[in-house]
């Protein structure tokens, strides 16, 4: 017996490649004067919003920057605050003490 011959592998059909001379050839899409406005109106918006977003992001990070500086000082205070407490119970309690001598 003899096997039938093999089969070659199916080649690739050709596809028609996009080159450059071919879109060339066809002119755009015509825009409508609508449409370049409304891009144009589009493109402006998001420019402003990418502008109040830095912006935002800066204002950010200096109110993060002055909250920190804020939080130290506070507890700066609060410790400053809580010496100046001690010392004056300190001195009430030796004048309790005085008093109660008397």
């Amino acid at each position: 017996e003899t096997m039938p011959p093999k089969k070659k592998a199916a080649e690739p059909e050709a596809t028609p490649a996009l080159d450059a001379t071919a879109t060339a050839a066809e002119p755009p899409p015509e825009a409508k004067p609508t449409e370049v406005l409304e891009l144009v109106t589009c493109r402006q918006k998001l420019q402003r919003t990418r502008q109040a977003q830095r912006d935002l992001q800066e204002s950010n990070r200096s109110l993060r920057d002055a909250l920190a500086q804020h939080k130290f000082e506070q507890a700066e205070i609060f410790a400053y605050l809580n010496k100046e407490l001690v010392q004056k119970s300190k001195a009430v309690a030796q004048l309790e003490a005085r008093v109660s001598v008397l």
